[in-house]
């Protein structure tokens, strides 16, 4: 496909999107060496788009051929909070069982967190978190998560690159009171680490927490998400319908 320049638009987006239109034709994927011959373009700038795509997840290689994940599909659907609450919503209802404090479910969208979905143990000081609102990276715990998967140092705040490189590591992220007053959070990974992946997080009022409650919070997730069959997908990358 040609197109005539144009300052106004981003070239290296529009060849994104070809390899994607094109990829979609072809379900069972593509050899890089098909790629360029369909599009026509140096192996170098084909190479560098798949590298792109599958870092944000939507490609990925299987017997040498390159496809579209479900993640892609999940992505593009109309509905896309619906699915994950119900890919989720099992673990998140085990999880609840076991912390019996504020659970949530959060991803990525824009520069933001939104939370998809939550369940909260019935006390009488709730946490009540207010659904769909977008939350800033540098303070909610599962910003923080996503700023650390992302390994993006010049994105970490100053003064804070030792806190984001254990994130990095351990795929733990704490959020003690920096957002909200009185409140302490502690994001972990979901079914998957993928880029646009939901992740998950525990918060508490600080009136009942303490570091051993924090220490079993993650030793759960980390034990549920193994255990817990999600209601749809079961793949490598966290997705796959269940018959």
């Amino acid at each position: 496909m040609k197109r005539t320049q144009d300052r106004s638009v981003s070239t290296s987006l529009l060849k994104g999107l070809d390899v994607v239109s094109l990829l979609a034709a072809y379900p069972e994927g593509l050899r890089t060496i098909e790629i360029t011959e369909k599009m026509g373009w140096p192996r170098s700038n084909v190479v560098r788009i798949l590298q792109s795509l599958e870092d944000y997840g939507f490609v990925a290689y299987s017997n040498r051929k390159c496809a579209l994940t479900e993640l892609f599909y999940s992505w593009s659907q109309r509905d896309r909070y619906g699915r994950f609450r119900q890919q989720y919503r099992g673990l998140l209802t085990a999880l609840s069982e076991k912390v019996r404090e504020l659970v949530l479910l959060g991803v990525r969208e824009g520069r933001g967190i939104v939370h998809i979905d939550c369940i909260e143990w019935d006390h009488a000081i709730r946490v009540a978190p207010a659904p769909l609102t977008v939350h800033g990276f540098l303070e909610s715990a599962i910003g923080k998560l996503v700023l650390g998967r992302e390994g993006r140092s010049e994105d970490w705040p100053e003064g804070k690159e030792d806190e984001y490189q254990k994130i990095k590591q351990e795929g733990i992220a704490w959020n003690r009171e920096e957002s909200v007053p009185g409140v302490i959070a502690v994001a972990a990974y979901g079914y998957s680490v993928g880029k646009g992946e939901p992740l998950l997080a525990v918060a508490w009022p600080t009136s009942r927490f303490n570091e051993e409650k924090g220490r079993d919070a993650i030793r759960w997730i980390k034990e549920l998400r193994e255990s817990v069959v999600p209601s749809v997908g079961a793949g490598s990358d966290g997705f796959g319908y269940v018959d």
